[in-house]
């Protein structure tokens, strides 16, 4: 590595940083494999060798650690499955913080037992995962009483506790102020809407994710314009529907996004959140990103920008529909269907008197009593895509939300033995759909042609420095070619 001498290097290797992980690698003489700066082996100084890369230590006749994987992106190896398993926990309970059964559904939806997930949360973050769902609802709770005129009892059960008097309890022992104090001593102005703050990390290039929106938003499901994101959605609870509006601004002098929501979403306003996070990026560190990907720059000159976002997913079926449509044609030629699709089949809801959709829901095609193709070849869509748009309704249907998958790759194989659905097609969802941060969708026509005009990106030994966040070099790429 430029800047390390080898003592320096062994140092890093000891403490085992994380932030150097991908970034070199490490050949034990003795033994004849490489690993990477995160393995728990700790060889002499003596008989250690340092490379940049993998492919540098296998041409050096050095073979892979098979504790650490260093073959494999970092992120992907059985080394890292508690911190993985820890992370998509922490997300998943603020999304469902306001669920009697949280831990019980967390523990469902990631396989494991209630023990183990309470061990690896406490490692990872030093909290029990009751003791985080708790946090996460009265922060909620203090949002609420800040920004909106909502009442006590809205909030209350608005932010996940069960009950007025367990809110109240909890509240003043954390905050040492009753709900109602702590409103009364709030110098914000209350406002008439409801508005959630949701802070990011900066710097964040809102520009270009609006933008990307903006160029495939569907007619009767979004409003985009040079400053605010505007779209229906729908969450299924309890088997119940619950519809509205969202309102998406960035506020890049606060550094938040303020998200202002219709009042019908009020009972699952977590989980409106975390799918806002899922759309904007918002797990994104842009520092840990942009230090590891700039010398992209050395080769085409600003193509990554500091900030850079991937544009995620309200609603896995949606992104899934928007994939097999566009395969092989324009994306106005795939809007132009999608807005077919939408009027056809999605659900009509108001707008301050305009006629909005909410996008078609899984269960509208993987239940159907008629052939598939009768039902959306009227709308040009071809039996190829039909097909797939079932198959993949179905395969939702029985399985878990790509939102909660934890092993990407291993879901990319499967949804690409459905018909219909190929590489493409099955990457392009996971980098939108299952938070996949290490696509390069090579297979992308307009990929191709930037790899056409600039060769080198088409090394191994190049691509490999991206992992594991192949997927901003594609989006980088994607908004570059505009500009020619």
């Amino acid at each position: 590595m430029n800047g390390f001498c080898d003592k320096d290097l062994y140092k890093i290797f000891s403490s085992r940083d994380e932030r150097y992980d991908g970034k070199f690698y490490v050949g034990v003489k003795t033994t004849g494999i490489y690993c990477r700066p995160i393995c728990p082996a700790m060889p002499k100084e003596e008989n250690c060798v340092f490379f940049n890369s993998a492919a540098a230590a296998e041409k050096a006749g050095f073979r892979p650690c098979l504790i650490c994987r260093p073959e494999l992106a970092p992120g992907y190896a059985p080394i890292d499955a508690k911190r993985n398993l820890a992370s998509m926990a922490k997300i998943l309970l603020e999304e469902k913080m306001n669920a009697d059964s949280a831990i019980e559904e967390v523990c469902q939806i990631l396989r494991c037992t209630d023990r183990h997930l309470r061990r690896v949360f406490n490692e990872e973050f030093g909290v029990s995962p009751i003791e985080y769902v708790q946090t996460c609802r009265l922060l909620l709770a203090k949002k609420l009483l800040t920004d909106t005129n909502l009442s006590i009892t809205d909030v209350a059960f608005a932010s996940g506790f069960g009950s007025i008097r367990r809110f109240n309890t909890l509240f003043k022992e954390k905050y040492k102020l009753t709900p109602t104090s702590f409103r009364k001593k709030s110098a914000i102005t209350k406002i008439n809407d409801i508005v959630i703050k949701i802070g990011y990390k900066k710097p964040y290039d809102f520009a270009n994710i609006l933008h990307f929106l903006a160029l495939r938003a569907i007619d009767g499901i979004e409003k985009v314009n040079t400053h605010q994101y505007i779209r229906t959605i729908q969450i299924v609870k309890s088997k119940q529907k619950y519809s509205g509006m969202i309102k998406v601004v960035n506020d890049a002098q606060k550094g938040c996004l303020n998200i202002t929501i219709t009042e019908s979403l009020l009972p699952v306003l977590p989980e409106v959140i975390t799918k806002i996070k899922n759309l904007f990026d918002i797990y994104c560190e842009p520092n840990t990103i942009y230090e590891n990907l700039k010398s992209i720059n050395d080769i085409i000159p600003d193509v990554l920008i500091k900030g850079i976002r991937i544009p995620g997913s309200i609603d896995d079926f949606e992104i899934c529909v928007r994939a097999i449509i566009g395969q092989l044609v324009s994306i106005k030629a795939a809007k132009t269907t999608l807005k077919k699709l939408v009027e056809n089949f999605g659900e009509v809801i108001e707008d301050h008197g305009n006629k909005m959709y909410v996008f078609p829901t899984k269960d509208q095609f993987a239940n159907c009593q008629t052939e598939i193709t009768n039902i959306l070849g009227p709308l040009g869509i071809t039996k190829t895509k039909a097909y797939a748009i079932e198959g993949i309704a179905k395969y939702l249907t029985d399985n878990i939300s790509f939102s909660d998958c934890l092993n990407p790759n291993a879901e990319i194989k499967k949804i690409m033995q459905i018909k219909g659905i190929g590489k493409w097609t099955a990457e392009y969802i996971s980098m939108r759909a299952m938070r996949n941060t290490n696509v390069l969708l090579d297979t992308d026509y307009a990929i191709k042609k930037i790899f056409n005009l600039y060769p080198l990106l088409q090394e191994k030994t190049i691509q490999e420095k991206w992992n594991p966040w192949k997927t901003y070099i594609t989006i980088s790429l994607w908004n570059y070619l505009e500009t020619l």
